[in-house]
């Protein structure tokens, strides 16, 4: 059962509104309602079963064993909204704004929860918690110029959207991890934040030639560290300072990553994790013009996306050199500007850095961006050729999408696709958007 209502009010139209000659429209808007979601897996609800070896006298026989839990009593998942908005006409029509504030709550949302080992399964489809979204939409469009031979049309829009976890049931958190990478244990669905929080260590610098203590190997003598450079130091045994930060079962050295003491107890370990990004834009827009001289006209579009975070998995494999049996190639501004005692820099950590895995807000970088998404030039050919050929209207245009991009993110492209909807701002080397080039040629008989 959903049930909806709306109500709108054309205050226009009210007598005492007639002297207001120069508004055309105004509209209030208010309504509320429920819709429903049941979009899962198929028989996603139901216990699944698949083939499976038994042993019966000694030997295997083939049959059915359970490989995923049912769940009888889940339910559509719900979300109920209230929007209220406004639209206004002013001159003529000659500017036009639709104006809309939110608020969905929605429960018992749709989610494999984990279950417990003594299950025999890993997760389950659950009915699980609330979250609650509100946010902002305006929508502009104004006609600037509108002679015989010139004409010049602009439409804007603005949104903003915040959201925000309310309930997990008996959960106060859910990891999210990602498979088949280095980084995995990435983000946190939490009660009171949003989703697309990234969770993670927060970078420190590197470890520098000066937080150890240097020994002659041969002689055991205590070693100036100003002395130490890349031809000798492998003849030197070091041990981390007592004031200095360690890292809980990592045998740390000059170059590794460091990572803030949050605790502080002189240890980093899984209790100095913290909230490190944010996938939630903070708004988009786009803005479009339209022009047109007597047969030409031409179309320019921009969007941009403003104020939100994207950790670059990408870039743990491009400064690590190794992993295991697996070998990278680096990017020549990490290979020119690698840690080493004559480059103590604390931004690149050394090629060998044992610390490299850790989820920190090392990878984490601001992906706003403005692209210029879409160019059109076309030409509408004149009535009087049209009608010797018998035909309605021909129009010839050549159109560019994705034109350039302004942004100071490293990745191929801010516009990612992550593998979880529960953590957008993740990038592992995503397939970056296409520049195209399109001729065509419309005609109407």
């Amino acid at each position: 059962y959903f049930p909806s209502a709306s109500l709108a009010w054309r205050v226009n139209e009210e007598k005492w509104m007639k002297k207001f000659t120069f508004l055309d429209n105004l509209k209030l808007r208010a309504s509320a309602g429920i819709t429903g979601n049941d979009r899962i897996s198929s028989y996603g609800s139901y216990a699944g079963y698949g083939p499976n070896y038994y042993a019966a006298g000694g030997s295997a026989v083939l049959g059915l064993s359970p490989t995923s839990p049912g769940n009888k009593n889940l339910k559509w998942e719900a979300t109920t909204q209230y929007d209220m908005g406004v639209d206004l006409g002013l001159f003529n029509y000659r500017i036009n704004l639709t104006a809309d504030v939110y608020l969905k709550d929605t429960k018992d949302m749709l989610l494999k929860a984990t279950v417990g080992g003594q299950t025999g399964f890993v997760e389950q489809w659950q009915n699980i918690g609330k979250i609650r979204n509100k946010g902002l939409e305006i929508t502009l469009n104004t006609h600037n110029i509108d002679t015989k031979d010139i004409k010049w049309n602009t439409s804007f829009n603005f949104d903003m959207n915040r959201n925000k976890i309310m309930s997990l049931g008996d959960e106060n958190f859910i990891p999210v991890t990602i498979g088949n990478g280095y980084l995995t244990d990435v983000a946190r669905v939490t009660v009171g934040k949003p989703i697309g929080t990234g969770y993670g260590y927060v970078f420190d610098g590197n470890y520098q030639i000066n937080d150890f203590t240097w020994k002659h190997k041969t002689s055991g003598a205590e070693v100036d560290p100003s002395t130490i450079n890349s031809s000798n130091i492998d003849s030197y045994n070091y041990i981390l300072k007592d004031d200095v930060v360690s890292i809980a079962n990592v045998a740390v050295k000059p170059g590794d990553r460091k990572y803030k003491d949050l605790k502080i107890d002189g240890v980093i370990d899984e209790n100095d994790r913290t909230e490190i990004s944010n996938s939630n834009p903070k708004f988009s827009w786009g803005l479009g013009n339209e022009f047109s001289y007597k047969n030409f006209d031409f179309y320019v579009f921009f969007e941009g996306v403003q104020g939100f975070e994207i950790m670059n998995a990408f870039t743990d494999m491009v400064e690590a050199g190794s992993k295991g049996s697996n070998s990278y190639n680096l990017t020549q501004e990490y290979w020119n500007n690698r840690w080493t005692p004559e480059n103590p820099t604390n931004k690149y950590a050394s090629v060998t850095n044992s610390t490299n895995d850790f989820v920190s807000s090392y990878y984490v970088e601001d992906a706003s961006y403005v692209r210029l998404n879409t160019i059109t030039l076309g030409y509408n050919f004149g009535k009087s050729l049209l009608n010797k050929l018998k035909i309605v209207a021909a129009r010839v245009y050549f159109t560019v999408d994705n034109v350039y991009l302004w942004t100071d993110y490293s990745g191929m492209d801010p516009d990612i696709k992550s593998v979880t909807p529960l953590f957008t701002g993740y990038d592992r080397l995503s397939y970056p958007r296409a520049r195209s080039y399109t001729f065509g040629l419309n005609l109407t008989f």
